[in-house]
């Protein structure tokens, strides 16, 4: 696979937890070790959080096939945080109408920089430079920002940067 030279956007992994939660955070992975934590079936949340998984440091895990089925056990509480990509988790949030209830947890912004990939060929190659640079346009125009904050119904003075 060839990748795009421009990052197509930096997502950050999240730990979302209930607004009125008593659980408090302070950024140490350990203290995952004693929740029950919802996460995606078969997903990589960036090297640290799938070291703790691994090494089990987090095991009180609750698989779902969906970040929707995470959030939901999260409402019913099945499970004290739940693990996403903050742009997905912030959309499924959005479409259940919970952005007043669950929220990101400040303290654990795992950057991870996403790129598109193209077939290892010819046209893979020549289509990869076209779609550096329309990328590079749209970022320079603003017609990326719109497109990203549009996508999590963003309004004004709702909107946060991307990868923040």
């Amino acid at each position: 696979m060839l990748y795009s030279e421009e990052v197509l956007i930096m997502q950050s992994v999240s730990i979302f937890t209930k607004k009125d939660t008593d659980i408090k955070l302070n950024g140490n992975i350990r203290e995952l070790s004693e929740m029950r934590v919802g996460l995606v079936r078969n997903v990589s949340y960036g090297r640290q959080i799938d070291a703790a998984i691994k090494s089990g440091v987090i095991d009180q895990i609750v698989e779902t096939n969906s970040g929707t089925q995470s959030f939901k056990l999260l409402l019913a509480d099945r499970v004290d945080v739940v693990i996403s990509n903050k742009l997905g988790g912030m959309d499924i949030l959005r479409r259940l109408g919970i952005q007043s209830t669950v929220v990101p947890t400040p303290l654990y912004e795992l950057p991870i920089p996403s790129y598109f990939a193209f077939a290892k060929n010819t046209k893979g190659k020549k289509l990869k430079i076209k779609f550096d640079k329309a990328l590079q346009a749209m970022k320079a125009d603003g017609t990326y920002d719109a497109i990203i904050n549009q996508s999590q119904g963003c309004r004004a003075v709702t909107c946060y940067q991307v990868g923040d």
